[in-house]
This record gives structure tokens, sequence and C-alpha cells, in this order.
């Protein structure tokens, strides 16, 4: 369900919406798209936080060796 949620919002915020002018600008479009997802748009599912903030907010601490 959550990969037919990310190809959904892809294909319609990310490839529908603007005209790609070759492939290379079509992958970069969407790789765009994909860190915009990742990185910066919030998530209702997971309390408004983006998905790497979620992520990365379980994951514990490492302790610096110097």
């Amino acid at each position: 369900m959550f990969v037919e949620r990310v190809w959904r919002g892809l294909k319609y915020e990310g490839v529908y919406l603007k005209a790609k002018e070759s492939v290379s600008h079509a992958q970069r479009s969407i790789g765009e798209y994909i860190e915009l997802y990742k990185r910066n748009r919030p998530h209702s599912s997971l309390a408004d936080q983006a998905a790497d903030d979620a992520y990365f907010a379980t994951l514990p601490k490492i302790k610096s060796g110097a």
C-alpha cells in the first residue's frame, strides 16, 4: 500500500504536471521528487514528519570516538 501511494504521488505531482525534454531530464526530475518526498514532504501517518525525520529519529544515537 505504501508503494502505491509513493507511485501515485510521483505520477501526479512529479511526472504528469511537467513536460520532460529528454530521458535524462525525466530521470533527474524523478530523483528530485523522491528526495522531496523523503526529506521535506510531511506525512499524516508520521505525525506530519518527513519520512527521513521519522526514520532517523528511531535509530540509536552513535557515540563519537573523539
